[in-house]
């Protein structure tokens, strides 16, 4: 390994509305690619026009503004600062210290967004974990608080056809996790 002198992507101190104006934090770092190709047709695809394999860097903030911590689940007076986390991507054309950030759908920039009041993930989504699925489309797994139980929950997105937007799936609840009575492994994840 050899370490970089430079650091290739930080909070957006100087976008105040952006979701990762106070801080950022690393998700999966993959290969770029709509989700409507397989990753040999992308990456050939990209790799002709860019003239090498664009990455795309999943990432988490949280912006300026102060969450409870009783929102949070601990039973005490005060606030945390930038805790409303949201989930944003930036890709690379293959240099890993240039990135740039897309902007995503939602009105902070983010790509996965937490949920409306009373959503059981509108405290906060962050620290996502990517995966290509078996019909080829990328998965995005998120840490939520569910804000009734405060318990930490697995949410899960699916990405659209072009690679850079995503829609929450079970919106109406997290993953849940259950025994498969074919399976022997009692951590089966069933979305």
């Amino acid at each position: 390994w050899t370490r970089l002198d430079a650091h290739c992507h930080a909070e957006n101190a100087g976008d105040w509305w952006s979701f990762d104006s106070a801080h950022v934090g690393l998700g999966d770092v993959l290969p770029f690619r709509p989700t409507h190709q397989s990753p040999d047709e992308a990456y050939r695809s990209f790799a002709r026009a860019a003239g090498t394999e664009p990455l795309a860097m999943y990432t988490f903030g949280g912006a300026n503004g102060e969450t409870e911590l009783r929102t949070l689940g601990i039973d005490r007076d005060g606030a945390v600062p930038a805790m409303d986390l949201r989930v944003g991507l930036a890709i690379s054309q293959g240099d890993p210290a240039a990135w740039a950030r897309v902007e995503g759908e939602h009105p902070a920039g983010e790509i996965v967004s937490a949920g409306d009041d009373g959503a059981w993930d509108s405290t906060y989504v962050g620290w996502p974990c990517v995966v290509d699925g078996p019909d080829g489309r990328r998965l995005l797994f998120y840490h939520a608080l569910e804000k009734e139980s405060s318990a930490h929950q697995i949410g899960v997105a699916i990405g659209r056809d072009d690679g850079l937007r995503y829609e929450k799936v079970a919106v109406d609840g997290p993953v849940e996790f259950r025994h498969h009575e074919d399976d022997d492994d009692s951590s089966s994840a069933l979305p």
